[in-house]
């Protein structure tokens, strides 16, 4: 499948490359790097869109392509919340865990993060998670994976791996010691896409 969009650094290419080759760095990243995303590199970009300006925000990392910009908090109902770039690319999360993409090119249509969410409130656990992928012909693609979280740092962090038959990743979330919620992470999209590091920024 071509890739129809992904992000691109609007601003001077910035030395990111070190951090983002080890796919265990969203945890770690500076909180105040900031770049806008925009996409489609194939044509001439469009109008950025206006987002809300004192809304949520997120710096999200994209391993795998080096590449890394802003998303803001476009839309939430109680866990699920959705989060948007200048040029429409949207991640969509449950508590923090990602269940969705748009505008990436090999996007994850969706991701069950019910499992995870009581493993989590259980200290750790195995179970079964649901990765849907949508393919060039516009089908959807299952994986199910086998997964298991683990505690680590005195609870503040956890280490999900998840394997696929043979395949495997592994995903990486920090959490707030003051609320509990997650605050990084480091998450599979997909075979094709990588990894995306997501991380809390302060408003403008």
């Amino acid at each position: 499948m071509t890739m129809s969009r992904m992000f691109v650094l609007l601003a001077a290419m910035l030395p990111i490359s070190g951090c983002m080759s080890d796919p265990l760095a969203g945890l770690s990243r500076d909180p105040n790097f900031r770049v806008q995303l925009f996409g489609d590199l194939a044509e001439a970009p469009g109008k950025p869109l206006t987002l809300p300006p004192d809304a949520p925000r997120l710096l999200a990392s994209v391993y795998d392509r080096d590449v890394a910009g802003e998303v803001v908090q476009v839309a939430s109902r109680g866990d699920t919340t959705e989060w948007q770039a200048t040029d429409g690319a949207v991640v969509r999360l449950d508590a923090g865990i990602l269940t969705g993409t748009t505008g990436l090119g090999y996007d994850l249509y969706s991701a069950d993060a019910a499992p995870l969410k009581s493993a989590m409130a259980a200290g750790g656990g195995s179970y079964i998670r649901a990765f849907r992928h949508m393919d060039g012909e516009r089908r959807i693609v299952l994986t199910a994976a086998d997964c298991t979280l683990t505690s680590i740092a005195g609870g503040q962090e956890f280490t999900e791996l998840c394997r696929d038959g043979k395949r495997s990743f592994t995903n990486r979330y920090g959490l707030s010691p003051a609320t509990g919620k997650i605050v990084a992470s480091r998450q599979w999209i997909g075979w094709d896409a990588g990894y995306m590091g997501l991380n809390q920024t302060p408003n403008p």
